[in-house]
């Protein structure tokens, strides 16, 4: 038997066309057509086409684990998977501590795709093993659901897997080569890591979603993942996320919320540490005669966390947090003779105050925000 080869280029050329278990979907005609043997297709998506479908469980679990003006951005983020090129060169950043649904968002991710056509090499491996790069190749997406909070000792790595530019694919026992890699790479740290890349390149391609939300014992529901990847459920995510595939293409890019690049350095910066950056907008306007009791200092710090989209700590480990500052618990008595904990020498300021202070005092980012400088 006589045996057909193919080149690389030669496979997937229509971008507009999905393959799905039943068929050949064209995502910009929402239409589906049968498989046929003259288009040559690398990877077949896990999703059955069904027109009729609608998630039921999708929507409402996005509403649990992100806030609600993320929600569209978390869409489109996977929506873009779908598309085998990446023009708008993003980094997905998945924020926040563990036990708060982004396993689930991931799976989710890798459900859609089948497990084949998902990669999830972690970063600090894409930099250290020059062969590791080539795991990537056609593929929908990368996930590393472990980064390390330590700095991004080559950023140009990310630049380079995002960019439009060709990469060298050089795998074991094998000639190198240069392709394309349209993998979406998406960060899961609990904590967004340093960088000493200080471009517009580099905050132009970070995107963040933030999971605030913690889910412990009868809120966490262990079987989720199994819920939203089934066949029904999947197919319905599907018409969704090609509605929100078609947006973001005609729009040229993913929703993000913050508009101007200053905006999305300041994002960036709070998200380095939203301990900090609360303190050092709270301290310039304290005295030391002032006080904050302990319950609404923390009512304080999770309306900032949540006016700027940012997860947050604990009650405890916040108050573990703020130890390092010059400042201590004391116990007073109020007016009404009842004991409370108040913290001594601070000030508790509402966002008018906090952006009058920036704005007046014209402070550097680098000492309101928190961020490291380089």
């Amino acid at each position: 038997m006589r045996k057909t080869y193919h080149k690389r280029e030669e496979f997937d050329v229509d971008l507009s066309i999905i393959n799905l278990k039943n068929g050949l979907y064209n995502w910009v005609t929402d239409k589906i057509q049968d498989h046929t043997s003259d288009y040559l297709s690398v990877n077949q998506v896990n999703i059955t086409y069904d027109k009729q479908a609608k998630p039921k469980l999708f929507g409402k679990y996005l509403s649990e684990v992100l806030y609600p003006n993320e929600i569209r951005t978390a869409v489109e983020m996977i929506a873009y998977t779908f598309y085998r090129k990446n023009p708008f060169e993003i980094i997905s950043f998945l924020l926040g501590n563990g036990g708060n649904g982004k396993s689930v968002f991931t799976s989710v991710i890798t459900a859609a795709h089948g497990p084949r056509n998902i990669s999830n090499v972690p970063l600090r491996e894409l930099v250290d093993d020059p062969f590791s790069v080539s795991d990537l190749e056609n593929k929908a997406a990368n996930i590393d659901p472990e980064i390390s909070v330590g700095k991004v000792l080559d950023p140009s790595m990310l630049k380079r897997l995002t960019g439009k530019q060709p990469t060298r694919i050089q795998r074991k026992n094998d000639k190198a080569y240069d392709t394309v890699i349209h993998a979406k790479l998406f960060l899961s740290p609990n904590k967004i890591p340093q960088t000493s890349d200080d471009s517009d390149g580099y905050y132009r391609r970070k995107v963040i979603v933030t999971f605030p939300n913690k889910f412990e014992g009868k809120a966490d529901d262990v079987d989720l993942s199994d819920k939203l990847t089934t066949a029904e459920e999947m197919s319905g995510m599907f018409n969704a996320l090609m509605i929100a595939l078609r947006r973001l293409i005609k729009n040229k890019g993913v929703f993000v919320n913050e508009t101007t690049m200053q905006e999305r350095r300041e994002k960036y910066a709070r998200a380095l540490d939203p301990v900090k950056a609360f303190m050092n907008e709270v301290l310039p306007y304290s005295k030391e005669n002032d006080k904050a009791y302990k319950e609404d200092f923390y009512e304080a710090y999770l309306e900032y966390c949540r006016e700027y989209r940012l997860p947050f700590k604990s009650k405890n480990d916040f108050g573990m947090a703020i130890t390092e500052y010059p400042y201590h618990i004391k116990d007073g008595r109020d007016s009404t003779g009842d004991r409370l904990r108040f913290w001594k020498s601070i000030k508790i300021l509402d966002k008018k105050q906090r952006t009058l202070f920036i704005k007046e005092l014209s402070i550097p980012q680098e000492s309101w925000s928190g961020r490291v400088s380089e």
